[in-house]
């Protein structure tokens, strides 16, 4: 696929559902970051609501390499995209991961041999915006914990929390694109294309 070959680094994993019919279709999509427009290149039907399992994330990955070049790619991701499994997956297909985590992800890893998640954020709310980050092992690997202290809209201090296997500075920088992926559901769905109405099968 030609956007694979150098456009992008880039990948984006998410969940996306779909009305027609009167039925709810539920995917799990692989998309390429391509000009600042997220493309979808892979999918699949989970048959559910709510978050997809590490097996369906394993099977998207496993029949996406089959056909497609994705070593030393970029994948990005949302808290409910973890798992021992699905990151030892990731490792065999030659992957690079960014993927935001909750407070208590890999807490205990995350503190083994190193400074506590406390403190960590104490630092991090003394430095905002400042990239505070530490080294743990994951699976026999290691990776990076990143966090960074921003002020939402209230002007209340917030905490953006990432397991990476990039540098912490990269790590932040490819994070702030996964959001691209919600802007293009929106033109797909409802800003324009308006695809649900169409009825299309």
């Amino acid at each position: 696929m030609g956007l694979l070959n150098g456009s992008t680094d880039c990948l984006i994993i998410d969940g996306s559902s779909w009305q027609s019919g009167g039925f709810v279709y539920d995917f799990l999509t692989l998309s390429v970051l391509y000009k600042g427009v997220s493309v979808p290149i892979w999918w699949l039907e989970i048959n559910h609501l709510g978050q997809s399992s590490q097996w369906h994330r394993q099977l998207l990955i496993r029949s996406a390499i089959r056909l497609l070049d994705l070593r030393g790619k970029i994948l990005l991701g949302d808290r409910e995209y973890i798992g021992t499994e699905w990151f030892k997956a990731l490792k065999r297909a030659g992957l690079d991961v960014v993927i935001r985590l909750r407070v208590s992800d890999y807490k205990a890893a995350i503190e083994i041999g190193g400074k506590s998640i406390g403190k960590l954020e104490s630092e991090a709310k003394g430095q905002v915006g400042r990239v505070i980050w530490q080294s743990f092992m994951l699976n026999s690997h290691t990776y990076q914990f990143v966090m960074v202290a921003y002020r939402n809209r209230s002007g209340k201090t917030e905490f953006l929390r990432l397991i990476t296997t990039l540098t912490p500075a990269e790590a932040v920088q490819q994070y702030k694109q996964r959001y691209r992926i919600e802007s293009r559901f929106k033109h797909l769905k409802s800003n324009g294309f308006d695809l649900e109405s169409l009825h299309l099968q």
